[in-house]
């Protein structure tokens, strides 16, 4: 059974989680030009070529290493500044780690100072959408001109004017949530080095559509911008708005780099 290395992230300040035992697994540090990788070494069974593809066909398998993979990256947010190597990147030996160093030691250097005192926020926006549709009718001109026109039209008019209604309802709470949302997650961008605005489409659990927008936070406006998010999300719950914060985590959305 052969072996392989299998490479968690990289950075330029020592690991001392793994002399401080905070982690499970068999973990160390392969230093090489200023940068050192969290690596450990696994089973090629596991990771190589079509072992990989059958692997991950396999619930659990999956989860026992993709869960290892974001707790092992977790533990060192806030800890050092590393760039994050997607799940299951290997290589065959520690000479093609380091030759992998060699080929990208400036753009991982670069990425890093970009990154240091950095940290990565998520913010979701849910709609409750009766809340938005209740609050949208008591605000809207246009809805109440239905609403006065159906109160005194007949039976068989009043049933077209309420299809009409409800179409201009729909149209509006929806644009009502996402423009809210959209000038919340401005202002909270303000506070922030980088972003990934305009928010983007997402569903949540229940199959409903929200927005999300990732930040990039520096340490000193830490404190502003999470003060900010708990502002909006007071204002924008008073209308069936909904923020969820998620973090800090490793910087997924802001590591623009790959070993390929």
């Amino acid at each position: 059974m052969g072996k392989c290395i299998y490479v968690y992230c990289v950075a330029q300040e020592p690991f001392h989680l793994i002399e401080q035992g905070v982690f499970k697994a068999d973990l160390h540090s392969l230093e090489h030009h200023g940068l050192r990788v969290l690596a450990r070494t696994v089973s090629a069974d596991d990771f190589l070529e079509t072992k990989f593809q059958e692997n991950v066909k396999n619930i659990q398998w999956l989860k026992h290493w993709a869960l290892e993979h974001h707790e092992i990256l977790a533990a060192l947010v806030g800890v050092v500044t590393f760039l994050p190597f997607k799940f299951a990147t290997v290589f065959h030996s520690e000479k093609n780690v380091v030759a992998m160093l060699d080929k990208h030691e400036v753009a991982m250097k670069e990425q890093l100072r970009k990154l240091s005192g950095k940290l990565e926020y998520g913010v979701k926006a849910w709609a409750d959408d009766e809340a938005v549709r209740g609050y949208v009718t008591k605000v809207s001109p246009e809805v109440k001109a239905f609403d006065k026109e159906i109160s005194i039209s007949s039976p068989g008019k009043a049933f077209f004017l309420k299809k009409k209604r409800d179409i201009t309802l729909e149209h509006e709470a929806q644009s009502f949530f996402e423009k809210h949302v959209r000038e919340s997650m401005l202002c909270l961008a303000s506070h922030t080095r980088e972003n990934s605005l305009p928010a983007r489409e997402m569903a949540n659990g229940e199959g409903k559509n929200g927005l999300k927008a990732d930040f990039l936070v520096e340490h000193p406006e830490k404190e502003i911008f999470l003060h900010e998010l708990e502002a909006k999300k007071r204002s924008l719950r008073a209308c069936g708005i909904h923020l969820e914060c998620t973090g800090p985590w490793p910087p997924y959305n802001f590591a623009d780099f790959s070993v390929q």
